[in-house]
């Protein structure tokens, strides 16, 4: 039993995200930021011990200033956040509801604004990705 136990130890520590609940985080960002709805999604690139916290945005408005004050939001939140602060973040953009693309077909709509919106928020934005180190995401925090 000992040995069972220690091994999923390692496997939860070599995955890192044994715990968070993707849709309850997600569910919880939606409302906290105001958005028509949130994906997050925990990657691990290159080894199971590296995460990557993408968060897909479902906004109403895909106008630079309107998705920064939706990336400020989200900031809000995921600074405060147990399962997202201190982490970087990467950030896409969806007009519409997650329902609209329950064929997965989101990954293909993500708005081309963020490299306009890096330019209001700071991070590293190009086409539909915006890139936020932690410290991003806690200065874009404390500036709301």
């Amino acid at each position: 039993m000992a040995a069972v136990l220690g091994i999923a130890a390692v496997i939860t520590l070599m995955t890192g995200c044994g715990s968070m609940n993707e849709q309850d985080v997600a569910q919880r960002l939606a409302e906290a930021a105001q958005l028509n709805g949130a994906i997050v999604e925990v990657q691990h690139p290159d080894a199971p011990w590296n995460n990557k916290y993408v968060v897909w945005m479902f906004i109403d408005d895909d106008a630079p200033g309107s998705v920064a004050d939706d990336v400020r939001r989200v900031a809000v939140f995921a600074d405060a956040d147990g399962d997202l602060s201190g982490n970087p973040l990467t950030l896409f953009a969806v007009v519409g509801e997650p329902e609209a693309y329950s064929d997965g077909s989101y990954r293909l709509s993500a708005s081309d604004v963020m490299g306009s919106v890096s330019e209001i928020v700071g991070g590293k934005g190009v086409e539909d990705t915006l890139s936020l180190s932690a410290s991003d995401v806690s200065r874009l925090a404390v500036e709301q």
